[in-house]
């Protein structure tokens, strides 16, 4: 017991040395007391120990000077056994955040997972512009006929459309009937008194014959190589005074178009040319054609008269308001003779 306590009580001796080292140092020595149960313990500054302790005297110091005091040291001894684990300690405050490490490479794709479940539809988007126009697609078959629907009001008349190109003469048709004589014209002024005529024989008198009157349009292409027959006149066997007019106009725009119009003789137009007149045709101007020939009829052939006329230029005209008439007189005192 007493070495066991002894030991306890060196074990601060470091401690008490440096606590009496103040009163120590110069003697070197350090004065301890153990009491009869083996505690040991250093008497205050200035006291002795007790008459039952047991006075201990070590020495502190080996040199004069106490500078080793606490002497060399042992050699270490054998680690002790583990000691139990202490109580965890408070948590200690959240470090500042770390840099961000390099990224790691990108690792292999993983399997495709499940198709979800559909999602509910979105809301319509804006409306996106035309797309380009498609290429036209092949004429389908031809449907069948459909059932005729029910006929409709008749709209209104249509407003008068413009004259049509004139087409080309036809063929002269057969001799119509005369017809009825026109209201008469107006008298004209009395002309001068003429020489007396000749005596005449005992006939019954001067005799207006197929007096032909034309006032329907009569065009004269100048595209056509033969006159066009605007008015015509069959005579009985005799003498006559034969008299013609009509009015001419060009269809366009021309300053150098001409009509001419002969009076001719014979079936066929083929005859005899007994006058001849030409007049300059202009748009929207009337201009008058006159022929006058005096000619003795032997038959049915010389008998048949005509005016033909035509355009001399690269115009189109127009033959209008055409008379021919005839008087029979019993004798006639010259008959003309035309070089054409």
């Amino acid at each position: 017991m007493a070495n066991t306590n002894l030991r306890r009580a060196l074990a601060p001796l470091t401690a008490l040395a440096v606590a009496a080292a103040a009163t120590a140092a110069s003697a070197g020595t350090i004065t301890l007391c153990a009491d009869r149960e083996g505690d040991v313990r250093l008497p205050p500054s200035g006291q002795s120990c007790g008459r039952s302790d047991t006075v201990l005297t070590f020495a502190a110091c080996s040199d004069p000077d106490c500078t080793n005091l606490g002497g060399p040291p042992g050699p270490m001894g054998p680690a002790g056994p583990q000691g139990l684990q202490g109580p965890a300690g408070v948590t200690g405050p959240v470090g500042p955040q770390g840099d961000v490490g390099p990224q790691g490479p990108q690792g292999d794709v993983g399997p495709i997972g499940p198709i979800g479940p559909a999602g509910r539809d979105g809301a319509q988007g804006p409306k996106g512009d035309n797309g380009p126009q498609g290429v036209p697609g092949s004429v389908g078959p031809q449907g069948p006929q459909g059932l005729a629907g029910v006929a409709g009001p008749v709209g209104p008349q249509g407003p008068t459309g413009p004259a049509g190109v004139a087409g080309p003469v036809g063929p002269q048709g057969p001799q119509g009937d005369v017809g009825p004589s026109g209201p008469p014209g107006v008298a004209g002024l009395v002309g001068p008194m003429g020489p007396p005529g000749p005596a005449g024989s005992d006939g019954a008198g001067n005799v207006v014959a197929n007096a032909d009157s034309v006032f329907r349009r009569h065009f004269i292409l100048a595209s056509s190589p033969l006159p066009s027959t605007v008015a015509s006149l069959d005579l009985t066997p005799g003498n006559w005074v034969i008299v013609g007019k009509a009015m001419a106009t060009a269809l366009s725009e021309t300053t150098t178009s001409e009509a001419t119009c002969a009076l001719v003789s014979g079936l066929g137009g083929g005859g005899t040319n007994l006058d001849y007149h030409a007049v300059a045709m202009t748009m929207g101007v009337h201009n008058t054609v006159t022929v006058a020939a005096p000619v003795s009829v032997v038959g049915s052939s010389d008998g048949h008269l005509e005016l033909q006329c035509q355009t001399m230029d690269a115009v189109d005209g127009m033959i209008e308001n055409v008379q021919l008439w005839a008087v029979q007189v019993g004798t006639l005192n010259s008959t003309v003779q035309y070089p054409f």
